[in-house]
């Protein structure tokens, strides 16, 4: 735990140095360009975390994070998307969250009601991803397919362990 908190102090104290040469003039700082990487940055540091401590509570929270931080990156970085440019692509956050609650499940496969939870967001991320594509709009009808197959998969699944746990008594 002691390192752990060694590294945010001594991330705060890169920050203060940072903001004091800015308030000198020695630097110059755009903080519009720079604020996506703290979302980033949390977001690994807490992967690191899960890595660490193998607390699945983590994986979630870790997955928006990074994710959101690289996406709003993209809007940081010299010649990257605008802001209006990123607006189509507000899919990529129920995508994110559905990919986490994937990652959790998988981190420990104790709570089935996570992988139809991912399911759900996953399918309306893509859905609404693609929904602006114009190439993608014949086949938007046969998104619930992967909503169906995910539910089957589950089912099945239930089924195969309700067996297991009859037959161990």
């Amino acid at each position: 735990m002691r390192k752990s908190n060694n590294l945010i102090v001594l991330l705060v104290l890169i920050c203060g140095i940072a903001l004091l040469a800015q308030n000198l003039g020695l630097i110059s700082i755009s903080w519009v360009a720079v604020w996506p990487i703290f979302p980033l940055a949390y977001g690994l540091y807490l992967f690191y975390q899960f890595y660490k401590t193998r607390n699945k509570d983590l994986i979630t929270f870790a997955t928006i994070l990074t994710g959101a931080g690289a996406v709003f990156l993209l809007n940081a970085i010299p010649n990257g998307l605008t802001w209006p440019e990123t607006i189509p692509w507000w899919p990529i956050f129920p995508l994110l969250w559905g990919l986490g609650a994937l990652f959790t499940y998988l981190a420990d496969k104790k709570d089935i009601s996570l992988l139809l939870t991912s399911a759900i967001l996953v399918c309306a991320g893509v859905f609404f991803l693609f929904s602006g594509a114009p190439q993608a709009q014949g086949y938007l009808k046969f998104w619930p397919v992967i909503l169906i197959t995910f539910c089957i998969v589950i089912l099945l699944y239930n089924a195969v362990n309700t067996g297991r746990r009859r037959s161990e008594y």
